[in-house]
């Protein structure tokens, strides 16, 4: 799992910004689960060594690099109360990493690089619903009320550094 990297490179999965890194994870108190965003993006763990000259010292650096291959993501709900034990997981065609929106309606929110913004069902991990915002969906969710209605609403940006298409929108719904 912590391999060391050497001169030729080492492959580690799910790779240095796979997992669960920084996106947002949500809870819903009444049920005791954890809603989880994750990736899975293998990385080449590679160290490179400049040996010293006359006038420089020796230099030893690593560097990450993506590894051809597929790559997912997945949705995951953890239920806190039993030890973590997971509850159902949903792998998604592409990375997840814009972190994840439980609401009371046991509904649970996320987004994915290829633009698509889906809706699960909180209990069972049913995809329930599903809109492709025209660019990657890689910022979190928020919900909010006006006049007695719910919204939910979300960036569409993409990345240029994971190569998801890019925009800039935030788009919002109204939830019946």
């Amino acid at each position: 799992m912590y391999a060391r990297p050497t001169a030729e490179g080492v492959d580690i999965a799910p790779g240095a910004a796979g997992g669960s890194n920084w996106s947002p994870m949500s809870y819903d108190a009444r049920s005791g689960l954890a809603y989880v965003a994750a990736l899975h993006m293998p990385t080449r763990f590679t160290v490179k060594e400049v040996p010293a000259t006359a006038d420089k010292p020796a230099l030893r650096y690593t560097t990450l690099e993506p590894v051809a291959g597929p790559t997912w993501g997945t949705l995951t709900a953890i239920d806190l109360q039993d030890r973590g034990k997971i509850r159902w997981q949903v792998k998604t065609p592409e990375p997840l990493l814009g972190g994840t929106l439980a609401t009371a309606g046991d509904v649970v929110f996320t987004g994915e690089g290829n633009g698509d913004f889906s809706a699960f069902h909180a209990r069972t991990g049913e995809r329930l619903w599903r809109f492709n915002c025209g660019a990657g969906v890689n910022a979190p969710p928020v919900t909010y009320e006006v006049d007695g209605r719910q919204y939910v609403a979300v960036a569409a940006g993409g990345s240029a550094i994971l190569g998801f298409r890019q925009g800039e929108t935030v788009i919002v719904f109204a939830l019946p």
